[in-house]
């Protein structure tokens, strides 16, 4: 166990699995006192893959989604668990030192297919959530005249090769956000950065079996030459000092 952040208290926001949850075990491991959250209890179903996609996939690419999604499940209670048993402090407190906007979904549609339901869940997670959490935070943090706010967004802010757009909008949308937060909240001796992660995650290990599973018209890359590979991709516990 470090001291970077003793004494601080730090809310991680989609800390049930994946990157919220290494970033929240890695801040308690430096000392903080963590708040996890996530938007539901355990983790279980499919948030990309469709019956329809489901019926063409073969028992062995099932089994192997099955198993790989079980391994990387978890939820605000398993991880304050695990931070626990390892020493640390995961209850609820009565200051906020840090804000760790981690939370996100995504889907896949051509933009003229692409229907207002999705669209909403994607940017009503980020940046309409991030905001929410923002604007409770921040009082605290300017009473104590300290404050440290980090949002997660993606290089997909920019554009990218897979077909969301709705993704690359609510990223968009984090980048503009964070970077207003920081001047306004400036003067209060508080900080408001933007961080873009790449792990293997739930999200990954959907996305590549819905890949798989569709012909090429169906992937949800817009190039399939583009695919990234899970084998060369790092695991959520080596991205989790990127924040910090």
């Amino acid at each position: 166990m470090g001291d970077l952040l003793k004494g601080k208290v730090a809310v991680v926001t989609g800390s049930g699995q994946g990157i919220g949850r290494a970033i929240a075990m890695g801040m308690a491991e430096e000392g903080a006192k963590v708040v996890t959250n996530n938007r539901r209890r355990g983790s279980t179903g499919y948030v990309h893959l469709s019956e329809k996609v489901l019926k063409v996939m073969s028992a062995d690419q099932k089994e192997r989604l099955n198993t790989q999604l079980k391994e990387a499940s978890g939820d605000a209670e398993t991880t304050a668990e695990a931070i626990k048993k390892k020493g640390g402090e995961a209850v609820r407190f009565g200051k906020v030192d840090i804000l760790a906007n981690v939370a996100g979904t995504f889907g896949f549609s051509n933009i003229w297919e692409m229907s207002e339901e999705l669209w909403d869940k994607v940017t009503l997670t980020k940046p309409k959530g991030y905001f929410n959490c923002i604007r409770h935070a921040v009082p605290f943090m300017m009473k104590q005249k300290w404050g440290r706010i980090l949002n997660c967004t993606s290089r997909a802010f920019i554009g990218d090769v897979l077909k969301h757009a709705e993704y690359c909008a609510a990223n968009a949308g984090v980048v503009g956000l964070t970077l207003a937060v920081a001047e306004e909240l400036a003067s209060y001796g508080i900080t408001c950065n933007a961080f873009a992660p790449f792990a293997k995650t739930r999200a990954a290990f959907e996305l590549t079996a819905y890949d798989e599973a569709v012909t090429e018209s169906e992937s949800p890359w817009m190039d399939r030459k583009f695919a990234f590979s899970l084998e060369m991709t790092p695991s959520p516990d080596d991205v989790v000092w990127l924040p910090l």
